[in-house]
């Protein structure tokens, strides 16, 4: 069966194919008579408006760029939970790029700006580095940054949180719970792109400390690469020691896993130690 055009929707509502394009196009400037005929039409034929010729008709790509740092991370994937379900009722398509390197990092934040390739950018969670950003801040099509603490993003739009403010309210919510033996896992504080969550978390943990008056022990801290595999095992070695933490504030969903991990491990251990053989 041959695909239906849109010149075949027009002669069916007996229009011109340039009024069945505005009423795809939902132009204001059509008799609501004509629009209901043309919209029949469709309905009739099965059309499904090609999204290439669209785009040409437009002038533009109709796509929402968007550039994240570990696709598979939760805190990656709540991010682009959010911004499809807002894309979702529109008529934009969302194209991700996943970045997992510096050189894609470089590679995506040159070339994405450009105005041809989409008609807007979001960079999550990436940092973008001072030539990058003003690159981004001159480019011909708009551009947000997300959750990416950096002077370079000043100068351009951007939301982010604070993480300092959250490192200090988890903090003080297990000082609440009575915990004064609380441990810390997080990400090493230099990294080659530039993260700052994990260490202004740290500085949250640390300053909730300070005012309850609980002695910052180094021993409670242990930083590693951003797995939740690296995070078990930290986490097992602050468990194991004869002072362990009664309390861990992890930096990130990610190392909660590893965390929740390793405290299940030694809570079976410690289980099967206290059951006598008969």
């Amino acid at each position: 069966m041959s695909r239906q055009t849109l010149s075949d929707v027009a002669r069916r509502a007996g229009v011109s194919k340039a009024t069945a394009s505005r009423v795809l196009n939902d132009s204001p400037q059509v008799h609501p008579e004509t629009r209901r005929r043309v919209l029949d039409a469709m309905a009739e034929m099965d059309y499904t408006p090609s999204g290439a010729a669209r785009r040409l008709s437009f002038g533009r790509t109709l796509t929402i760029s968007v550039v994240t740092s570990y696709l598979t991370r939760p805190q990656a994937a709540e991010r682009l939970r959010g911004i499809e379900a807002v894309l979702s009722d529109s008529e934009f398509d969302l194209v991700i790029y996943n970045v997992e390197a510096i050189e894609k990092r470089d590679q995506y934040l040159r070339g994405l700006a450009l105005a041809q390739r989409t008609d807007g950018l979001l960079v999550v969670s990436l940092p973008p580095r001072v030539e990058d950003a003003r690159r981004l801040s001159s480019a011909a099509i708009p551009v947000v940054v997300i959750d990416a603490h950096a002077p370079a993003v000043q100068g351009l739009p951007h939301v982010i949180g604070d993480d300092v403010a959250g490192g200090d309210a988890a903090t003080r919510h297990l000082l609440d719970l009575g915990h004064r033996r609380i441990g810390f896992i997080g990400d090493e504080f230099d990294n080659p792109f530039g993260f700052t969550s994990s260490r202004h978390r740290f500085m949250g943990y640390e300053l909730a400390l300070s005012v309850a008056g609980v002695r910052l022990r180094s021993d409670l801290v242990a930083l590693g690469a951003h797995s939740r595999y690296e995070a078990r095992e930290l986490s097992a070695a602050l468990l194991s020691s004869d002072d362990r933490p009664s309390a861990i504030f992890a930096a990130s969903d990610t190392q909660a896993l590893g965390v929740i991990s390793a405290a299940h491990e030694k809570l079976h251990r410690m289980k099967r130690r206290t059951i006598k053989p008969v």
